[in-house]
């Protein structure tokens, strides 16, 4: 089954922009649409035969973390 399940696009919030680049793009595949390096968003595809997935990358200060409880 598709890592996706059903999203078509998503947006995260990084604190780093580049290192999160790198992750997506050297270890998941993506490609890089447009914006990324030095710049405060990115945002990525990801291909598998004929679909497309999106995801953006924008730059915070701070990434709270929540846990369900």
């Amino acid at each position: 089954m598709p890592f996706h399940h059903g999203l078509f696009e998503v947006h995260l919030p990084v604190t780093d922009v580049d290192r999160a680049i790198d992750f997506y793009v050297g270890k998941l595949g993506f490609e890089l649409g447009f914006g990324g390096r030095d710049e405060s968003s990115a945002l990525l595809l990801y291909t598998n035969g004929d679909r497309r997935w999106m995801l953006g990358l924008f730059r915070v200060d701070t990434v709270v973390h929540r846990h369900a409880a």
